[in-house]
């Protein structure tokens, strides 16, 4: 009798969603980085607003850590998001 497949790892590769950022770099949102944001309580079940974030923010500034960005939607309470530069992934 066959191995049964290998359960379905959480990794850096499967990308589950993708957006341009206003410089128009390609941003990629893998399963593992999702499991990673989902520890933010106010970010559960919120994609699209991350999404958006990222693609139309209303403001967008550099992140204290080098290499890496901070976009701002003027929401109630406002909602951040930080990503490294280029082609990368949330």
């Amino acid at each position: 009798m066959p191995d049964p497949p290998p359960a379905r790892r959480s990794d850096d590769t499967h990308v589950i969603a993708n957006t341009l950022s206003p410089q128009g770099r390609k941003v990629e949102l893998t399963e593992r980085k999702w499991a990673y944001v989902q520890h933010h309580v106010e970010m559960r079940g919120e994609l699209e607003l991350l999404l958006a974030a990222i693609r139309q923010p209303d403001l967008q500034e550099p992140d204290p850590h080098p290499g890496r960005e901070r976009y701002w939607l003027r929401t109630q309470p406002p909602f951040r998001v930080s990503m490294a530069e280029g082609g990368s992934t949330v």
